[in-house]
């Protein structure tokens, strides 16, 4: 893909990438510290400095030694998603997406390029090529996500985790192939989810501004659906079935298995599927996509 036919893809890139400098740059910062004082009271323990009860001293330093004040790869993978001014799940950086996945196709429906481009080559194939643009703004969550990792785990030299920083069961995070696996698959089908709408709305809305707005607007009314109706007022108060922290598709970075590991992707899943039947038959009459197009010149 040439990088003129999306530049907002370029912008979005340079955004995220400032972004993740930042909370590297706070990661790094919070790191020396952590380090530092580590250094600091393990003098103290080979000089025998006793601040307190020579007991729990003696204990304090015992844990020093094997490493319990050591930052831990997920707390640091934490830390630095935490401290990035624009954060990878957010309502901002869901509008991003969403821009992002609609410039293409409305570029390419509203500027009258559907002839052309259909005299060059068949229905399905200009399918398969709008499609790409507009999901190759996807990736680039679980690129930053995957950076984030590989510092994470370059830095803390472990894959350690601390049960106090994080909301998970043992089991999960002890399984790291399934943890990652789960929360990567997670993170690609609610972005393909978002993409999906845009291509949905795109169809009819060829103006960019208003179909991105359309398009964010109903993922927001879908999020608001899966917490309030589904999640709250039915999965809580009718079913009596806890917290239902997992309908959520904005928010995927920062979900949990307190209802079961699968139980988000299992939801994100269903979504993804029906937005693909819709978007099948949105797009199945080449006939109809074409007169949309005359009817928007």
């Amino acid at each position: 893909m040439k990088l003129k036919n999306n530049p907002l893809l370029i912008i979005f890139a340079i955004i995220m990438t400032t972004s993740l400098i930042v909370g590297l740059a706070d990661y790094y910062s919070y790191k020396k510290q952590t380090d530092e004082w580590i250094i600091e009271q393990k003098e103290k323990c080979d000089n025998a400095q006793v601040d307190y009860d020579p007991e729990k001293w003696q204990n304090f330093c015992e844990e020093i030694k094997a490493g319990s004040a050591d930052i831990t790869f997920f707390e640091a993978s934490g830390y630095i998603r935490g401290n990035m001014p624009l954060p990878l799940t957010s309502f901002i950086t869901l509008l991003m997406i969403v821009a992002c996945c609609c410039y293409y196709p409305c570029r390419v429906f509203k500027n009258s390029c559907l002839n052309n481009y259909l005299t060059r080559m068949n229905y399905e194939k200009f399918k398969r090529k709008i499609l790409f643009h507009n999901r190759l703004p996807i990736i680039i969550i679980p690129i930053v996500m995957i950076i984030v990792y590989i510092i994470a785990f370059i830095t803390t030299g472990n894959l350690s985790y601390s049960i106090s920083t994080l909301g998970w069961n043992k089991e999960t995070i002890s399984n790291l192939p399934l943890f990652f696996g789960v929360q990567f698959s997670l993170a690609i089908i609610c972005s393909l989810i978002y993409a999906n709408i845009t291509m949905i709305v795109c169809k009819k809305n060829h103006n960019f501004i208003a179909a991105s707005l359309i398009s964010y607007l109903t993922i927001i009314g879908i999020e608001l659906f899966l917490e309030i109706v589904i999640g709250a007022i039915l999965w809580e108060h009718i079913l009596h079935q806890g917290v239902g922290v997992f309908f959520n598709i904005v928010e995927f970075v920062n979900f949990n298995d307190g209802d079961g590991l699968f139980s988000p992707l299992l939801v994100a899943s269903v979504i993804f599927i029906i937005t693909e039947i819709i978007l099948y038959k949105t797009y199945k009459d080449k006939e109809s996509l074409i007169i949309n197009c005359e009817k928007n010149d």
